[in-house]
């Protein structure tokens, strides 16, 4: 998924919480959101988390000695939030559904690739898309198919489009 970068550190934490289950510990939070490409300290995690707990999004739970987070799944934001976790697998049901709907020259495979594959794109990032086209002559739509493609995810997201055509030799 590529990241959601409009709103900064608060958004990654905050969505982020979502998806490490219900609670989250702060030092853990600041982990995850460095795959992200972000640092974030200790201290700036708590500073975020508190101040979203503030809005309701999060509540905080005391444990022990330490303060764990609980995304507030009835605030207005939350489902929003949740939403945004599933923008990767919307983007592969698009690429997948223009493929099998719109393509009259299927690929043996389309594999994405990269950091979109993995998860931890960010906008700056790009989309790696690998297509492999039979081993017969280019169809005289094949371009224009991949083309069409690469327009498209880059309307989607924002993000530059990169693909990789190979031609089967089986």
């Amino acid at each position: 998924m590529a990241e959601v970068n409009a709103a900064g550190c608060h958004g990654v934490a905050s969505i982020r919480l979502y998806s490490l289950a219900l609670a989250a510990v702060g030092r853990l939070v600041a982990g995850v959101a460095g795959e992200f490409g972000r640092i974030v300290a200790d201290s700036a995690t708590r500073k975020v988390l508190r101040r979203l707990s503030t809005t309701g999004l999060v509540n905080p739970i005391t444990v022990g000695a330490s303060v764990q987070y609980v995304l507030n799944r009835e605030h207005l934001a939350a489902e929003p939030v949740i939403e945004l976790l599933k923008l990767r697998a919307k983007l592969i049901d698009r690429m997948r559904e223009a493929i099998d709907l719109q393509w009259t020259e299927k690929p043996l495979t389309a594999s994405l690739f990269g950091s979109a594959a993995r998860g931890d794109g960010g906008v700056a990032g790009d989309i790696d898309l690998l297509v492999v086209r039979p081993a017969d002559e280019i169809h005289p739509e094949w371009e224009n198919q991949i083309s069409s493609l690469a327009n498209w995810v880059h309307r989607w997201t924002g993000n530059q489009r990169r693909w990789r055509g190979f031609r089967s030799t089986a």
